[in-house]
């Protein structure tokens, strides 16, 4: 991957955790023997770093992505990143799970990480989920109901990219051929006929249960709860690497690393100045959205079903302006980059 994109070769991802701290090729023999287990990481690492190639860049393995993991890895975090002296400018998030599934420590514990993490100046972006609005719950029949969990929970929006901290990354599709950008979703046909290939999975997005409306989403939306995704970006049609071999992927575990990269090229751009780097992302965002040229409005499309072969059980539709299906839209990078050049002080 490094030099088909001409990425410099000194520059190789690092492991910051872990018995194997350092050595960016660890799991190669294992990814070669069995690609599927490393798809998620290695996507995440790899348009990070073609997004910013010369960005110092480093990733942090999760075993278990389970509750009980999840609050392993937030406690380890904590320890090696939140109090320490330097932290990284900006950190993506690809894993996540239902909502209803965190329980309030573990989010408590988050929200009080990124809070310090946002003081501190770190952008951290999340992926909004590959399993639509109602998550990957529908993945789970009971007693032959395919919709049971939306029918008792309600739609569930995925954690930890509900949270008010962090920026929440949808994912679209179309621009891979060149064609109008519409929300990514494995029930999405227009693009057929002209040789487009079908999403593997559904953009996630809709309101938080546990974490109220922030003050930056005033007037945006009605609803009591934290509304997701902020942006989005392409999601669909990646060429990766693993194990040796090309491969096409989705999701928007893409879309969140792109975004990140992003963030980086900004942040280099604003240390050259002497500026401080871009910090929280959101209301910076969302102050933006009445300038015309910085998001392209995505209103096509809905996150209605789950990823491919799993039941639709309801969700939202893209609309003119924010919408809980690709959020404020798909950024404009040199605008971007320009309105967050000129708010930064």
């Amino acid at each position: 991957f490094q030099r088909s994109l001409q990425i410099p070769d000194d520059n190789y991802v690092k492991q910051v955790a872990g018995h194997l701290e350092g050595n960016a090729k660890s799991g190669d023999a294992q990814c070669r023997e069995n690609p599927n287990i490393c798809a998620e990481s290695n996507l995440d690492v790899q348009y990070m770093m073609a997004m910013a190639p010369w960005a110092e860049t480093g990733y942090w393995y999760v075993h278990n992505a389970t509750a009980q993991g999840m609050t392993s890895f937030l406690v380890d975090f904590l320890a090696r990143f939140v109090h320490a002296d330097s932290v990284p400018h900006v950190i993506s998030m690809s894993y996540g799970m239902p909502e209803i599934g965190v329980t309030k420590g573990t989010s408590a514990l988050f929200e009080a990480m990124m809070m310090k993490l946002a003081a501190r100046g770190v952008t951290v972006v999340v992926a909004s989920g590959d399993d639509g609005a109602a998550s990957s719950l529908v993945k789970r029949p009971w007693s032959g109901e395919e919709c049971w969990a939306v029918e008792q929970f309600g739609l569930q929006p995925m954690w930890p990219a509900s949270s008010a901290w962090v920026t929440a990354v949808g994912g679209t599709m179309g621009a891979e051929m060149g064609k109008p950008e519409v929300a990514c979703a494995s029930n999405e046909t227009r693009y057929w006929e002209e040789g487009g290939a079908i999403s593997l999975i559904t953009t996630g997005g809709g309101y938080s249960n546990q974490h109220a409306r922030p003050d930056w989403q005033t007037g945006v939306h009605d609803k009591s709860g934290r509304g997701l995704p902020d942006i989005s970006v392409a999601g669909h049609a990646f060429a990766i690497v693993i194990g040796g071999g090309w491969l096409t992927v989705d999701g928007t575990s893409a879309s969140a690393p792109v975004v990140a990269g992003m963030v980086s090229l900004i942040n280099a751009l604003l240390i050259s100045q002497g500026k401080p780097t871009v910090g929280f992302l959101n209301p910076l965002l969302y102050r933006a959205a009445s300038s015309a040229n910085v998001f392209r409005d995505i209103t096509e499309g809905d996150n209605r079903c789950a990823s491919f072969g799993a039941p639709c059980c309801g969700g939202y539709d893209a609309a003119p302006g924010w919408d809980p299906v690709t959020g404020l839209g798909v950024p404009d990078f040199k605008a971007l980059e320009a309105m967050l050049t000129a708010a930064s002080p």
